[in-house]
């Protein structure tokens, strides 16, 4: 199986400003959500990826700024998952599949939303917890781990890759955050993203050293790695890369010319192609 063709491909879109979240937008959202898990649980959970996709369609026809229709996206999405959250003593294992794939659905319109932003909008989107009615500890960790996401995602577009989404279900089941083709080599990557405050820059785990020195983490996301090999063509190189909350200009998703060229380092150590190695240019381009 090709992956291009089962998986959405990750672009650069142009910027939009955001504007201002409005209360009716989100509360209408929020009550949209609560009726899709109502229906959800009256169906005994039993999902229909399809009828998100829909949702997602009838929220672009009724706006047209997409920085913003990913946001009410997010919003709305966590308003599912607060109700089966709700409920969850009344259901089995299926509750927690369904619930992590709602919220995988969710944080896919969060690193959107964000891709979409100005550098002015994207500055200012901490802020905004109150407006979309979450709580500031809840809106800051999961802001932290999208804004990790976009920050990878436009960083290896910078290489002109063939980066695509993971699905919802890969997201749990392979633990991945999205998949690189690359232009003339035998290899892709498997990439998994972490966000860490504490990690001043970007740290690469070095998953090729031998077995018995990976951690027991790290052996699990080879091994997931492996099983994704022999579900899609070519040799699949996992990544596991930890964001740190240095290395951007604020409100900026796209790197300095030093993560860019760590970037390139990890990409020559792993894949042993010269091509990959630091340009040692002050800024990215």
């Amino acid at each position: 199986m090709s992956i291009s063709s089962s998986h959405v491909r990750v672009s650069l879109p142009d910027k939009e400003h955001l504007p201002r979240i409005k209360r009716q937008h989100v509360k209408r959202a929020i009550q949209k959500g609560r009726i899709d898990g109502e229906n959800l649980l009256r169906a005994g959970m039993s999902i229909d990826l399809r009828q998100f996709e829909r949702m997602t369609e009838r929220y672009e026809h009724r706006m047209q700024n997409l920085a913003l229709v990913h946001l009410l996206l997010w919003r709305h999405m966590k308003s599912v998952v607060e109700v089966l959250t709700e409920q969850k003593l009344k259901y089995g294992q299926n509750f927690f599949y369904i619930r992590a794939l709602l919220c995988a659905i969710a944080n896919d319109h969060l690193v959107k939303a964000i891709l979409h932003m100005t550098p002015s909008s994207l500055s200012r989107l901490h802020t905004q917890w109150g407006r979309l009615e979450v709580s500031e500890r809840v809106f800051e960790k999961e802001l932290r781990g999208a804004m990790a996401e976009a920050r990878v995602f436009a960083t290896l577009c910078e290489f002109d890759f063939e980066v695509f989404f993971s699905s919802p279900h890969e997201d749990i089941i392979y633990k991945a955050d999205c998949f690189v083709r690359l232009p003339h080599q035998a290899e892709n990557l498997f990439v998994q993203i972490k966000s860490n405050m504490d990690e001043p820059w970007i740290h690469f785990a070095d998953l090729k050293k031998p077995w018995s020195q990976l951690s027991e983490y790290e052996q699990v996301l080879v091994e997931k790695a492996k099983k994704f090999s022999d579900q899609y063509k070519g040799e699949w190189v996992p990544i596991l890369l930890t964001v740190g909350s240095q290395g951007f200009y604020p409100g900026e998703i796209k790197p300095l010319g030093y993560i860019y060229d760590a970037f390139r380092y990890a990409l020559q150590v792993l894949l042993g192609d010269p091509k990959f190695a630091p340009t040692q240019r002050q800024n990215a381009s």
